[in-house]
């Protein structure tokens, strides 16, 4: 189920997607010219790591009140490097897809500046998720997740999905009525209501992480499930707190 196109035909550039992109893109192709070593220490470095992010939190914790920059950056920054950060073509390909498809129709609402804060704050959120998820902790066991440990909650999360699994959100909330373009391979095209198609790629996802897929495919669903869900909770927030600058807006259908 492969998204070709909404149906909105929106007034101007979306900048901000744009820039999304390249610096993906651009980092992708940086660490192609470093050897396998390099590159493996590199996304671990920058990577978001689970079990080195609980350790440092902790001792962040531990420390308080008093507390160093160096530490809060430490903890804080591979929830946002991390999206930059791709694994092969076909990661790096697929996620600027989705996000070239329903970004800049949320950019639209948000505007560039509002849809950049939006675009990390989904990215960082997902990542939190993804590391406590990650964990292994018997009270989330008792709500229904299956929580998936590799190499000890050690291996690097890296990519853009979670970040792009909010701007999905948000296009729930604010393009109910929206339509998408979805290509069924190997024949099939259709045009279906985006609320169907969204529901069931969350759907898939939720499947994904309940059904403990993330162990043999390396797919971070619970990082896709928790940036749709932050992506829908901004999205609520934002046209609770401006409805007017949330409603529909001149957008004409193609």
């Amino acid at each position: 189920m492969i998204p070709l196109r909404d149906e909105h035909r929106l007034p101007r550039v979306p900048w901000a997607t744009l820039l999304i992109i390249a610096a993906c893109a651009f980092f992708f192709f940086l660490d192609l010219g470093a050897d396998p070593v390099e590159r493996a220490r590199h996304i671990h470095r920058f990577g978001l790591v689970p079990r080195l992010q609980a350790r440092l939190f902790q001792e962040t914790w531990s420390a308080l009140p008093a507390f160093s920059l160096d530490a809060c950056a430490a903890l804080a920054g591979p929830f946002f490097t991390s999206i930059f950060l791709h694994g092969g073509i076909e990661h790096l390909v697929g996620n600027v897809w989705f996000l070239l498809v329903f970004g800049h129709n949320v950019e639209y609402r948000f505007g560039h500046a509002g849809f950049l804060a939006f675009f990390l704050a989904c990215g960082a959120a997902s990542g939190v998720i993804h590391a406590v998820l990650s964990l292994d902790d018997p009270v989330l066991r008792q709500i229904g997740f299956r929580l998936v440990e590799i190499e000890g909650g050690s291996m690097p999360c890296i990519g853009a999905s979670g970040a792009i699994a909010g701007v999905l959100g948000a296009y729930f909330v604010l393009f109910p009525r929206g339509r998408v373009l979805t290509w069924f391979p190997p024949f099939f095209v259709f045009l279906l209501p985006a609320v169907a198609f969204l529901a069931i790629w969350f759907v898939l996802q939720y499947v994904g992480l309940a059904g403990e897929a993330e162990m043999f495919t390396g797919v971070a669903y619970g990082a896709h499930v928790g940036g749709f869900l932050a992506g829908m909770t901004l999205a609520v927030t934002a046209m609770a707190v401006s409805p007017r600058r949330f409603a529909a807006r001149g957008v004409a259908a193609v």
